[in-house]
């Protein structure tokens, strides 16, 4: 299931990238900036682990030690392809570290914690919702942003708020961590815009990205492919950023936050696997 869902995203995210673009705008970058937006790259996705350490605390699941966080790391890594809402992230949370337990119960909490997971998508799609500037922002974005906050926002906070198996304490680091997730994801865009020297105003950036993250959320699309792109590229647009612009910003968020990142998930899965294998054969 795992090398399926991995193959499918993948495949949606090429056909949104092409070799000769990523030639042409990593011609741009020296090694060091090549190695900042990957290191920011692979560090977004870190602050997802704390899900897991939730997850396998509540499950008395033991969550210490370098392979669990690898593990966890990678699973991050693929639910951020893969997409759906949280939907493939909980099913794969349940796969990997809720087998031994209550079906039940293991299922309830991973869908708990992914409720959790988009709270900080929530929190910053309604600070950009509600700061909308006419003069920034095209009137269909203006529109769409409320509807879909209607669809995002609203659903998640009564969901959120009938989890009784989590205590005050852990939704509040979940609450937090979520902003940190996302505001590290944001960062890669950010640091992207100023490695390119693309001086894209910060609010406008701030507010097409997530307003376009929660539109990329709701179409359920894996690794929000087309959705997301078209939606930045038009908001930026109405905003005066040409679409040659959004589109180099685009590809080396795609390449840096799910590409590579991806790919090195996938290396881990398979020698996951292969000592898997190996253990049996020597039983």
């Amino acid at each position: 299931m795992m090398i399926s869902i991995v193959t499918y995203s993948m495949i949606g995210l090429c056909r949104q990238l092409s070799v000769s673009s990523i030639q042409k705008v990593l011609q741009l970058l020296t090694g060091q900036k090549i190695f900042a937006l990957l290191f920011l790259g692979c560090l977004a996705v870190t602050p997802m682990i704390v899900y897991d350490k939730v997850y396998a605390d509540k499950l008395s699941v033991p969550s210490r030690g370098g392979f669990f966080n690898m593990t966890s790391w990678s699973l991050n890594v693929v639910n951020n392809v893969a997409g759906a809402g949280g939907m493939v992230g909980a099913s794969l949370r349940y796969a990997l570290l809720g087998q031994h337990v209550n079906a039940r119960t293991a299922t309830k909490m991973s869908f708990h914690i992914s409720l959790f997971s988009l709270s900080g998508l929530s929190i910053n799609y309604s600070i950009s919702a509600l700061l909308i500037k006419n003069n920034n922002v095209s009137i269909l974005a203006g529109s769409l942003s409320y509807i879909s906050f209607l669809i995002i926002v609203y659903p998640l906070i009564p969901l959120m708020l009938k989890t009784p198996s989590l205590k005050f304490p852990t939704k509040l680091i979940l609450l937090m961590t979520s902003v940190i997730e996302w505001f590290a994801c944001f960062g890669i865009v950010l640091l992207s815009n100023t490695i390119l020297n693309l001086n894209i105003d910060l609010f406008v950036l701030y507010q097409s990205y997530f307003f376009s993250a929660a539109l990329g959320v709701a179409s359920l699309i894996p690794g929000s492919a087309g959705s997301f792109d078209l939606s930045l590229t038009e908001t930026l647009k109405h905003a005066g950023v040409l679409p040659n612009t959004s589109a180099s910003l685009l590809i080396l968020y795609r390449l840096f936050y799910y590409v590579i990142p991806t790919i090195l998930a996938v290396v881990w899965f398979i020698l996951l696997k292969t000592n898997i294998l190996q253990s049996k054969a020597n039983k």
